[in-house]
């Protein structure tokens, strides 16, 4: 028993594709753009259950995406779509290739350390060797996410650095669970 059997028979992948090419267009709307956001967020959380693995690979990362797109106030409610729903989904069927380049968004366009952690330990508990993928960050990403993506690694994998004279504060708290996103 296939779980697509349990729910009507909808298209959408047409919705889905339609969120595209309306996210395609989002920054030229001139009013209410927290609340298509956020109705937006809301539609891809109901939606991603339901979608083929074509469709479902390129989610994360255009969710992602989105962050410096979106309002500021919706940075903490994609980062948690991304880190209990999408990542979560995807990475338990199959080896995400995207992990970086998401990281790398998260890390430079959102402020909140507190949301870094998220994203890293919801990674560091579904994914081996994320150390690799911040290090990735590291060598490739902005000057925002270099220094975030550094903090990271030197909180979580302090033995890859030993010496005492290179270990500095860390502004960061670690996570002891997950939060939810609240509508």
């Amino acid at each position: 028993l296939q779980r697509s059997s349990l729910y009507p028979n909808l298209n959408y992948s047409g919705l889905f594709y339609g969120i595209v090419n309306l996210l395609d267009v989002f920054p030229q709307l001139s009013s209410s753009q927290s609340a298509i956001g956020d109705a937006i967020l809301d539609t891809i959380k109901a939606l991603y259950f339901f979608l083929q693995r074509d469709a479902l690979e390129q989610l994360p990362y255009l969710v992602a995406c989105q962050l410096g797109v979106f309002p500021g106030d919706l940075d903490k409610k994609i980062v948690h779509l991304l880190s209990e729903c999408l990542i979560p989904f995807t990475l338990s069927s199959q080896e995400w290739l995207s992990v970086p380049a998401v990281l790398m968004l998260v890390l430079q366009h959102s402020t909140d350390p507190s949301l870094h952690t998220l994203i890293i330990e919801s990674l560091m508990a579904r994914k081996e060797g994320v150390y690799k993928d911040v290090i990735l960050v590291l060598s490739k990403g902005t000057s925002e996410a270099r220094i975030a993506a550094a903090n990271l690694l030197f909180h979580y994998w302090p033995l890859l650095n030993p010496h005492i004279l290179h270990r500095k504060p860390i502004q960061y708290r670690v996570q002891g669970y997950l939060y939810r996103i609240t509508t």
